[in-house]
């Protein structure tokens, strides 16, 4: 005799027990998907949190540097006046034949005094007289890595020629003597870092900082 057997029968509470166990499967899946894409999440956040750091450091930085170049600029430009050429730079300066920044917003007189001095102008005097070629080194790795050369240059224009507008020390009260005279200039410096290159985008990337200095220029003739 030939017998069928009876089909796998589960009792009703082992079957409530299966199906819980199905949704708890479901939900602890889910939960692990959750916090693998929180801890993701939180990963991808810090590694840009880091770039952002460094790039803000960065920044800074080249921040720093061009300001340390603009002071650098405007010390150097002290030291060429001091050299004896005074009296030739004050003259150059009153001829106005050049244009400055610091004029800009003067209207209605033509020929203001003005004079500009920049990096290149100290390094071929320097070149000159003491066979020094460059004032910042060429290849740029003083300002940078190798991996990213920056570039430093400066601008001084040379402005508002007028008296001291107080004694100097060693002359008299007033400022001048029988013979000579002291003046006092307006030095307006910039200074700019940039990346080592010739394109548009090395230009939106350049730090530029200025300053500003009121110098005494002097013993002048009369």
């Amino acid at each position: 005799m030939v017998s069928q057997s009876a089909g796998r029968c589960f009792p009703p509470a082992s079957l409530a027990v299966f199906k819980r166990r199905r949704q708890q499967r479901g939900a602890s899946i889910f939960v692990v998907m959750s916090v693998i894409t929180v801890l993701t999440a939180v990963g991808i956040f810090a590694a840009h949190t880091a770039g952002l750091n460094q790039r803000i450091s960065g920044y800074a930085k080249q921040s720093t540097q061009s300001a340390y170049i603009a002071d650098l600029g405007t010390v150097a430009v002290v030291d060429e006046l001091s050299g004896g050429k005074a009296l030739a730079y004050m003259q150059l300066v009153m001829a106005g034949n050049e244009s400055c920044r610091a004029n800009q917003y003067i209207t209605g007189i033509s020929a203001l005094p003005c004079y500009r001095l920049t990096k290149t102008d100290i390094e071929n005097r320097m070149k000159t007289e003491s066979g020094a070629d460059y004032l910042i080194d060429s290849s740029g790795t003083s300002l940078s890595s190798p991996m990213a050369l920056l570039r430093g240059d400066f601008l001084v224009e040379l402005t508002d020629p007028g008296p001291v507008g107080r004694p100097v020390a060693g002359m008299d009260q007033s400022g001048i003597g029988p013979r000579f005279r002291y003046m006092q200039l307006t030095f307006s410096g910039t200074g700019v870092v940039r990346p080592d290159d010739t394109n548009q985008q090395s230009v939106r990337l350049a730090a530029i900082r200025a300053n500003r200095a009121i110098v005494q220029v002097g013993p002048l003739p009369r």
